[in-house]
């Protein structure tokens, strides 16, 4: 028997890859600009049928950068991003890190106070925003002395008749522009050419800041880097794809999440792909989106791809033109796992699903199932070092064996923004001198070097979209609901969706004769005021005593045991 991150099995698919990870060291902007020099009429983006060359993109970006300049941008002032998958978006995140600017990527549908939480953690000056978050957050800004807003409008880069039309049927924001809160429009027509100075490289500098939900409560900052970033991307050139440049990305994840900003931007452009841009994406445009674009390549997480296979819409699809079809960011079903690949071979697809691991602790992706097994992970990445560890030892196993899965190499995270302690707890140095991310997953390698992930150490709740709901933050809301006097949030069972789950709240009261329906009701209004929308509790059950462990704790087992299969959908009448 052999220990895997020492054998790395997985290496003898990589016999292309020479390990020269030269080209990784230079910045997120110098990469993509030698990764396309060659490219440059080829689509980069492709914007609601509008489309931009990446010599376009690359003006666009240096534009930007001479306006970030002009606007006083230094290098390693942190930049607030609350928008969406817009061409201003990625033009602005590649000229911030072209003067050495960070952008902190926040998600716009989380909670007021998480993204205040964001903005006095970076202690933010500048940010760039959405216009329809404006009403939920005008108030911070001159609470937290912020000196630059630029509202973005997803109607800036379509055509001029696709701009009218969205001018007569679109809801408009009301904003009250200022001398701080500027339209993005005006602020992008600054006449500064070659003002900019691009910033050089620095091995382990801060290139972007993304979140991750935490069991402390607020989500943390994760700061990537620019090797990262770039050796992620380099990466996906030894991964066994059929892509080739000019290929079609349908990108459906958000550049907030870490996955999005790495995958969906970085990877796809320095791959040469023409990146379709969906801002306003839902589930259920999943199946019209994959029929109208006939992408090449795609990464979604399984429930979107369970809705795509069962819709009515994309009953007679081909996919032949399908080559690169990812599922990430939630544990693919094997039942799902199977349609799926049935669905693609009566489509005429050549491929099967592939599913990947990854962490936004160690930039998003560190195994990837390019060579194809079924119910795993995949291989680590050619540039990943990965390994299987007793969480009581600290000793790694041998193949089979199932413990915490820990990675190390060139694309783990700085650390978490401005936390130390949470740092130490995830990042650990190990006997052989180099510093591990503890995922806090269970898992295993087998003899051939390929990942099967069996589940998690951290108590989290998946939904059906890859989103994750950490039980504590929104027991931490319902405790301070008066007359509760305890409080545990389990999971039950998505019953829409053959995966997923949404959080239950099971309460003890203080009063045992109190209205149960009226205080249901109550405590149900009471999250949708406290937690972002994909964080609401689908039901509340009481308990006259919530059972504990033989230590005190509340006894989460015995309650998800019972409640795993509730039916949420009787609204409160079976309990």
């Amino acid at each position: 028997m052999g220990k895997a991150s020492i054998e790395k099995p997985w290496m003898k698919y990589y016999q292309e890859f020479d390990g020269d990870l030269s080209s990784t060291k230079q910045t997120l902007y110098s990469y993509l600009k030698q990764t396309s020099k060659e490219y440059g009429n080829f689509t980069a983006l492709n914007y609601f049928g509008k489309k931009y060359t990446y010599k376009e993109m690359l003006g666009k970006i240096d534009h930007y950068a001479d306006c970030f300049t002009d606007l006083g941008i230094k290098k390693g002032e942190n930049v607030v991003f609350v928008t969406a998958n817009l061409p201003e978006t990625i033009y602005s995140f590649y000229a911030l890190n072209k003067i050495g600017a960070v952008p902190v990527l926040v998600e716009p549908r989380m909670a007021k106070a998480r993204i205040e939480h964001f903005i006095e953690m970076v202690h933010a000056k500048t940010m760039i925003i959405i216009d329809l978050v404006y009403p939920k957050i005008y108030d911070l800004f001159e609470k937290h002395n912020i000196e630059h807003v630029l509202v973005q409008n997803a109607s800036y880069s379509l055509h001029k008749y696709q701009k009218f039309f969205k001018a007569i049927f679109s809801k408009h924001t009301k904003i009250e522009y200022s001398n701080i809160i500027e339209k993005f429009t005006d602020f992008s027509k600054r006449y500064v050419p070659h003002c900019a100075v691009e910033a050089p490289f620095v091995e382990g500098a801060t290139a972007v800041v993304t979140q991750t939900g935490g069991t402390t409560g607020n989500p943390k900052g994760v700061m990537l880097t620019n090797e990262g970033l770039n050796t992620i991307a380099l990466s996906f050139n030894y991964t066994h794809n059929d892509c080739v440049p000019g290929d079609k990305f349908l990108n459906i994840m958000p550049i907030f999440t870490s996955y999005g900003v790495v995958c969906g931007v970085h990877m796809a452009l320095t791959q040469r792909t023409e990146e379709i841009l969906i801002p306003n994406f839902t589930p259920k445009k999943f199946p019209l989106l994959m029929k109208k674009h006939k992408p090449a390549a795609v990464i979604a997480v399984p429930a979107f791809y369970e809705i795509f296979i069962k819709d009515r819409h994309v009953k007679n699809i081909d996919l032949s033109n399908l080559k690169f079809a990812v599922s990430g960011g939630d544990l693919l079903n094997p039942k799902l796992e199977v349609a799926i690949n049935k669905f693609f071979k009566d489509h005429h697809c050549k491929y099967n699903i592939c599913q990947g691991y990854g962490l936004s602790e160690t930039t998003a992706v560190t195994a990837f199932n390019c060579i194809y097994k079924a119910k795993s992970e995949g291989l680590p990445l050619c540039t990943s070092t990965m390994g299987i560890f007793d969480p009581k030892t600290g000793k790694e196993l041998d193949y089979n064996e199932k413990g915490e899965i820990c990675i190390s190499g060139p694309s783990i995270m700085k650390g978490y923004y401005d936390n130390e302690e949470e740092t130490a707890a995830v990042m650990k140095k190990h006997d052989d001198g180099q510093v591990w991310v503890h995922s806090g997953d269970i898992g295993y390698f087998d003899e051939d070097g390929f990942l099967f992930f069996e589940g998690r150490f951290k108590f989290v709740i998946p939904r059906f979209d890859g989103h994750k709901n950490f039980p504590v933050q929104i027991e931490r809301v319902v405790n301070g609901y008066k007359g509760v006097v305890n409080v545990a949030v389990v999971p039950c069972n998505d019953r829409e969706h053959s995966q997923g789950q949404y959080p239950l709240v099971v309460v003890e009261l203080e009063d045992k004769l109190a209205d149960k329906e009226k205080t249901r009701l109550g405590i149900l209004k009471y999250c949708k005021k406290k937690l972002e929308e994909r964080g609401q509790p689908c039901d509340v059950v009481f308990e006259d005593k919530i059972p504990l462990t033989l230590i005190g704790k509340n006894d989460v087992k015995t309650l998800t045991e019972k409640y795993i299969n509730y039916d949420y959908t009787h609204n409160g009448k079976n309990k």
